[in-house]
């Protein structure tokens, strides 16, 4: 390879110290997190299906009537309490990816509020 060497061993260095994870989840991955939530703050894949869920959620209830709002939040609590049951699992991430994948399914197909 031709060139500085200055240049590619700071390139090196860059490529070596910049962290792995460049997708954030739609949550703070800097306050105290359980086991899943740590999980999801330091895997790309994982962070990915959060912030889409997240997005998608947010759609929903934007479309949402009332009691729609109401069923989907209820719906929202008892799924985090699922995912959170993962963190008692021996595949962590094989759990939270089945729940997230589970729960964007639910969502993505879920029939849309009609508008009055």
């Amino acid at each position: 390879m031709t060139g500085n060497p200055g240049v590619r061993t700071t390139l090196c260095i860059a490529i070596m110290t910049t962290p792995a994870n460049s997708t954030t989840p739609s949550f703070d991955c800097d306050r105290t997190l359980s086991s899943v939530e740590s999980l999801i703050c330091g895997d790309d894949l994982l962070a990915s299906l959060d912030m889409r869920l997240a997005s998608t959620f947010a759609q929903l209830l934007a479309q949402a009537n009332a009691s729609e709002v109401v069923d989907l939040l209820a719906e929202h609590r008892a799924w985090r309490v699922r995912l959170n049951q993962c963190g008692k699992e021996n595949n962590l991430r094989a759990c939270t990816m089945n729940i997230y994948e589970d729960r964007l399914h639910t969502l993505e197909t879920r029939p849309r509020a009609r508008l009055p």
